[in-house]
């Protein structure tokens, strides 16, 4: 059975992977990268202190406190653990895909990108639930995108991306859940 996985696997990173052209590499590259999605953070916290006023302290505090759980149970809990070489690091795989830049970790068994954006983009969602908000939904699909991008560039398998966006899905679930409690209490007292 794991086998039978580990070769779909590896079929549809294959697949992506295999994509490539020179123009689709920098667009992938530039999806990737951290810094080009600055100027979206800085928006996301804005809509926060717009929607919670008061509160909105307390949100961007459960929002970054997500997004950290989801990092640490990535790198410093999963890949030591599982241990699973990244596609771009297994010297059996490495002559059949188009590396343009290698990933710096050994390991990829949870990819943190996905764990982190997932987080971001659930978080979000949730956070702007009750308005049936179009907000949350175009984070959700930039998590997808970039958490593909990591397939394409040859650094995550696909199912590092399905486990990381589970993860940080969790994550995001976890401490909204918390920050609800919280502001419920508050409005108590």
């Amino acid at each position: 059975m794991m086998a039978c996985l580990n070769q779909i696997d590896k079929a549809i990173l294959f697949f992506f992977n295999g994509l490539h052209t020179p123009l689709l590499d920098q667009v992938m590259l530039l999806i990737t990268g951290k810094f080009i999605w600055i100027p979206v953070y800085v928006l996301i916290v804005g809509l926060l202190i717009w929607k919670f006023k008061k509160s909105s302290w307390l949100v961007i505090i459960a929002l970054v406190f997500a997004i950290a759980a989801s990092d640490q149970f990535a790198s410093t809990i999963c890949k030591p653990t599982f241990k699973r070489l990244r596609p771009c690091h297994n010297e059996l795989l490495k002559p059949e895909l188009h590396i343009i830049n290698p990933a710096g970790g050994k390991y990829g068994f949870i990819s943190s990108h996905a764990a982190n954006t997932f987080a971001l983009a659930i978080f979000i969602v949730l956070a702007f639930k009750e308005k049936r908000s179009w907000i949350g939904y175009p984070l959700v699909f930039w998590a997808a995108l970039v958490s593909l991008s990591r397939v394409y560039l040859g650094v995550h398998y696909p199912s590092d991306i399905f486990f990381g966006a589970m993860s940080g899905i969790f994550w995001a679930w976890l401490f909204w859940k918390g920050f609800e409690k919280i502001v419920s209490r508050r409005t108590v007292l």
